[in-house]
Order: structure tokens, then C-alpha cells, then sequence
């Protein structure tokens, strides 16, 4: 058979398929062109699901009467001019393809009027082809879009929708997520016939209000961010503003993050993926979290042009506005959980109903892997965790918000090096075991992985993030008795040969002068006469070693800038991040904070840098050792 072109009608059915596959995703097309036009109230009439009936008025510009015998062509639009023009675009629409598209598929009849016109005029559409010139008729100003008999020329698309509860409750899904971000306009929605609304929502309520409206309970249990910072300027996000559940939130439904891009609903699944691995250290097993996100960023680095349904976009920069936005959410939520609860639930000691079986879904051998890193080991139940006793621990204080900028730039340091990949391996990761104490390598298993990573790194860059975090709120490790500063340089001399007495007074004089502000921020209180009674606790269940106290002690006074505010807060917290990271294990040594309590803490709160990452060895994975095995 010969190539030859198919004809025009078939290629504009396909075309047509491709952009209108559902009536909520026709709607969605409508509900742009109408808040395109600047209207202020939308109404939606649905029957059948939308399939044999769905109508969209707007109290907007209205068309020109001249404009209406090519509204249905393809490629007809009056929102872009040129192929440029997508870089500033401002409006949903910019194809013309949609009035095209929902006439190839439905019987499609628009009603118009501009406010120069005194009456209005209906024109009927079929394959892209107005039928009959436009009849004028009375009417408001406005447009009415009514599209009867959805897919009545493809039997078996219409076939595929089984439910018309379904397909109304996704109209509903599209308006509503539309009528949150568009704060100033009136939505209405009811069924053809019913004299109720589902939706109704009038231009007055804020827009917490309408989160409540439509998502109910869970808008009570929301934290709202705002994010508009100069150095994620430089990237293109010029602004974000989010709602999220609180850690608290106990939410059985699953309800999908709605995200809102330059006004556009999209699908972004990097963003996702994030704010699912962030919740994951937070929610209980069973719990669902809520997200709703509006982010503008600058049109130039924005690509609409994706998917012919547009609900996919890409920007530049993605990776690290993603990691801007999951990180500021992290934060916030490491806030709020310092007064997390969980709700217990009573125990039923009468025999489950008998349930039907459900066919589970197959894992294949060379992809089984152990299912939850929670679970007791037999070790678990040998030993009892050691205490110490030269140290006693004070947490009770209010937690204190710090405005310094220094403190907030370093933070934002962190964000920028953020690397999901190597965050989501840590925070979901399985621990296996020491691998070279003296290395400080470690094995742990990440979904069907075995890794080497370095807790040593790991360690100081978590105590680093801990010391930001808390800035000025941190715990209290009292030294009983309290230490002598100038004995305990004495005893850096092994380290440092060319230490001087002239050396250890000035040192021992600084620490003593500043005392108040060590205090202050650190929790690390010093005696007029010299004395060390108090070092910051940066994670509970946690004690550095002491032994080295001295070298910790000599490095704030030699490797830290004490004359510069950003310069030495960062350099104390490296210092002290350096002190809590855990002494190599000698042969034979074992550690049980190392699995206990460090890598919990990994698990929980360490937002893992580059860095991190490229140190991050593959041992062996599943298929491949599953390969080996078959050889054998």
C-alpha cells in the first residue's frame, strides 16, 4: 500500500482525541477561555456526567460577531501572536485548538454578546465548521458554551466511561481546584435539573474560606507559607504560596497535591515526589497529607508547550526551586512538630469480619526486598542502652524564632545543595551495619540497593542542618562538675605544639567575654573564672564524646572568625558539628547509638547535599546478584 495523506477530517479527529478525552477535560479548556475573558461569575451545568450535556456561561468580553465563522478552526486564537510570544505569555490559551477539538467530538453551540453589540448571537459548530450564519438573539453580555452529545461519533471512547457519578465528580474536582485559585470569582455547579448546587462559591470569600468549602475538614489542620526571597529570584521563582497539612493532620482520604503554575493546573511530578518524601518522616502509617501550591515564575523560563492537554510544563532551574519550596516546607513542618501527637486507637479483641481476598499485586523474585526498616531485631532485646552519667540533659524551653539575616542566608546555603536523590535514599533507607568503624562506612539498603555510605559525613552535615534548625533553641548537656577551659587546653597541646601559654589566655579571655552571648545562642555557658558548665544538645538521645572537648574547645578560638557575625556563626557551627560527629570504632568496638539513634536521626531530619551524595557507593543490587545466582 502507497503513503499518501489521510484526509483532513480524519487528521483533525485525532488531533481532537488527543486534546478533549474526557468531559472534565473539555470543561477545563471552557473554564480558561471564560476566566481568559475576564469574567467575574462562572456557572456549570452538567448532565449525564457531562457526556450528554455539559454548559459553561461566563459574564466576560464576549466574541465579535465577525470573528465567530472561524471560532472552531484550528489554530484560531486572538491570545499569541507569534512563536515568541510564549515566552510572556499571560493567559491559559495560546493553541486555538480547543472550541476546535470539542467540535470534531460533540455537537458544539455558542452564545455571545460584547458589550457593543445590543443583542446577542448563537452559532452552531461541526467539525470545525460554523453550520448556518450566527442567529442574533436576546441575551446578557457574555459567552455560553454548550456542548451536547460528547464523543456521539466515537462509539468506543464513550463506551470507556462507565459512570456518570464519576465523571460529574471529576467536573466538579476541575472547577473547584479553579474556583481556589481564582479567589475573586463567583463558581457555581449543579446537575441539569437539580434545583441544589454542588458547588456554589461567591466572590467574597477569601481563599482559605473556599479551601474549607471544598476540602472540608482538612482545610482546619493547614499551615500557610509564603516565599518571595531575592537568590530564588536569580532562579526564575519569583513567588510561592502554599497550604499544607500539619504533621497532626490524621487524614485517611488520599487527595492529590493541586499545584498551580504561572495560574495554570498542572501535574508536576518532581514536586510531588518531593513533598511525598518530606510527609513520609512525618505522617503515621495509614495518613495522607494535603498540599496545595501556587508558584509564579518568571514567563521566560517557562515552557508550556508540553502536553496537548497542557496540565504538564517545564521551567528551568526545576531542581533547585523544587528544592527551595520542599525544603521551606520541611522547616515549617519541623516547627509544627514539636508538639505532635498521635491518636491512639483502641484495640478490638473481637474476630475480624471475613473479607473478600484481593489478588495482590505480583513481585517478582528478583525485586523482593525487606518491606520495613521498623521492624525488632533479636539484638534489639540482648542489651540496654547506655547512659551517661558525667552528663545531665535540660530541654524545657520555649521555642524562640530567629530573625538574623546571617542565620537565614546559611540556611538558605542548605537549600541550594540540596539533593533530593541522595534525601529520599537516607529517609528511606534500611540499616544494615557497620562496615569499617574506623572509616566510618556504613551498609545500608534502599529499595532493592545495598549501599556504602559515609555516617561520618553524614553525621557532621546533620549536626550542621540541627544547628541551623535550632539556632538558639537548643537543649542543654550540663557538665558535672563543670570544666576547667584553661586545663582543658592544656590538654590540646598533644595536637597543637606550637600552643603557647599566651596562646591558651587569649583563647580562655575570649570564650569568658563572650560568654553572655554563648550563652544566649548556644546554650554553652562559662563562669566568670573560667569554667565550662554547659555545652548545646543538638539531638536527644545524643552525647558527643568528651574526649574531645579540648580540640573542640581550641578550634573555636583558632579556626573560627570571631569579627564577622555570618562568618562566625558559621564557623562555630562546623566546629561544634565537627565535635558531635562520633569518634571512629576500634576493632572489635560496637555502637549502638550509631543504629539507634544517629541513623533515625538521618532518616528524620538529614537533608543530604551533593556532597553526600557522590560518596554514596552501590554494593549490589537485587537483579544483578539475582543474575549471578542463575549462573551458579
Amino acid at each position: 500500500m502507497s503513503i499518501r495523506p489521510l484526509d483532513e477530517k480524519v487528521v483533525n479527529r485525532i488531533a481532537a482525541g488527543e486534546i478533549v478525552v474526557s468531559p472534565a477535560n473539555a470543561l477545563k479548556e471552557v473554564l480558561e477561555n471564560a476566566l481568559d475573558a475576564g469574567s467575574a461569575v462562572v456557572n456549570v451545568v452538567a448532565a449525564e456526567g457531562g457526556l450528554k450535556l455539559l454548559q459553561v456561561s461566563d459574564a466576560g468580553t464576549g466574541i465579535a460577531k465577525e470573528d465567530l465563522p472561524i471560532l472552531a478552526q484550528r489554530f484560531t486564537t486572538s491570545k499569541l501572536d507569534s512563536f515568541e510570544g510564549l515566552s510572556s505569555l499571560s493567559t491559559y490559551g495560546f493553541r486555538g485548538e480547543a472550541l476546535a477539538s470539542i467540535s470534531h467530538v460533540s455537537r458544539l453551540t455558542v452564545t455571545t454578546r460584547t458589550q457593543q453589540s445590543n443583542v446577542a448571537y448563537r452559532a452552531q459548530y461541526r467539525d470545525g465548521v460554523m453550520t448556518g450564519d450566527p442567529e442574533p438573539i436576546a441575551g446578557r453580555v457574555g459567552t455560553t458554551i454548550t456542548i451536547e452529545d460528547m464523543f456521539y461519533n466515537n462509539r468506543s471512547r464513550l463506551a470507556a466511561f462507565r459512570s456518570h457519578r464519576d465523571e460529574f465528580a471529576k467536573i466538579v474536582e476541575v472547577v473547584a481546584r479553579y474556583a481556589i485559585k481564582c479567589a475573586t470569582v463567583a463558581f457555581t455547579v449543579k446537575k441539569q435539573g437539580d434545583p441544589h448546587f454542588t458547588i456554589s462559591l461567591n466572590a467574597s470569600m477569601s481563599k482559605l474560606n473556599r479551601l474549607k468549602n471544598v476540602f472540608g475538614a482538612v482545610a482546619n489542620d493547614l499551615i500557610e507559607m509564603r516565599l518571595q526571597s531575592e537568590d530564588m529570584a536569580t532562579l526564575g521563582l519569583r513567588s510561592a504560596l502554599c497550604y499544607f497539612t500539619k504533621p497532626s493532620y490524621h487524614g485517611k482520604k488520599s487527595v492529590p497535591p493541586v499545584f498551580f503554575i504561572n495560574g495554570r493546573l498542572v501535574q508536576c511530578d518532581p514536586l510531588r515526589r518531593g513533598l511525598n518524601n518530606i510527609y513520609s518522616s512525618f505522617l503515621q502509617k495509614g495518613t495522607h497529607s494535603f498540599v496545595y501550591l501556587e508558584m509564579e515564575v518568571d514567563p521566560a523560563i517557562l515552557d508550556v508547550n508540553i502536553h496537548p492537554t497542557k496540565r504538564e510544563v517545564r521551567f528551568l532551574n526545576e531542581e533547585e526551586i523544587i528544592s527551595h519550596i520542599c525544603t521551606s516546607v520541611l522547616n515549617q513542618l519541623a516547627v509544627a512538630d514539636s508538639s505532635h501527637t498521635f491518636v491512639s486507637q483502641p484495640v478490638s479483641h473481637s474476630p475480624a469480619p471475613a473479607r473478600m481476598a484481593l489478588a495482590p499485586k505480583k513481585t517478582y523474585e528478583n525485586r523482593l526486598v525487606r518491606t520495613s526498616s521498623t521492624q525488632q531485631k533479636i539484638t534489639g532485646l540482648l542489651f540496654s542502652q547506655a547512659k551517661s552519667k558525667m552528663i545531665s540533659r535540660s530541654t524545657d524551653t520555649e521555642f524562640e524564632q530567629v530573625q538574623l539575616k546571617s542565620i537565614s542566608e546559611l540556611r538558605r546555603q542548605i537549600e541550594v545543595g540540596y539533593d533530593i536523590e541522595a534525601t529520599k535514599i537516607f529517609s528511606g533507607h534500611a540499616y544494615v551495619g557497620i562496615i569499617d568503624g574506623k572509616k566510618r562506612l556504613a551498609a545500608v539498603q534502599y529499595d532493592i540497593r545495598l549501599l556504602l555510605v559515609d555516617y561520618g559525613l553524614a553525621a557532621f552535615e546533620l549536626f550542621y542542618q540541627l544547628g541551623l534548625s535550632e539556632f538558639a533553641n537548643f537543649g542543654r548537656l550540663e557538665l558535672e562538675p563543670a570544666v576547667n577551659i584553661r586545663e582543658m587546653l592544656e590538654l590540646s597541646r598533644k595536637e597543637t605544639a606550637n600552643l603557647s601559654d599566651n596562646d591558651i589566655q587569649e583563647i580562655t579571655t575570649q570564650l569568658a567575654d563572650a560568654s553572655e552571648m554563648l550563652s544566649e545562642y548556644f546554650n554553652m555557658d562559662i563562669t566568670e573564672d573560667g569554667y565550662l558548665e554547659s555545652i548545646p544538645l543538638l539531638l536527644k538521645g545524643y552525647v558527643p564524646s568528651l574526649e574531645k572537648l579540648p580540640s573542640f574547645l581550641l578550634k573555636l578560638g583558632q579556626a573560627v572568625d570571631w569579627t564577622q557575625e555570618k562568618q562566625f556563626f558559621d564557623g562555630f557551627l562546623r566546629q561544634l558539628a565537627y565535635f558531635y560527629v562520633p569518634l571512629p570504632l576500634q576493632e572489635g568496638e560496637e555502637s549502638r547509638t550509631i543504629e539507634h539513634v544517629l541513623f533515625p536521626a538521618f532518616k528524620k531530619y538529614l537533608i543530604a547535599s551533593s556532597e553526600v551524595k557522590e560518596s554514596i557507593v552501590e554494593l549490589a543490587n537485587l537483579p544483578t546478584l539475582y543474575k549471578v545466582f542463575e549462573r551458579c
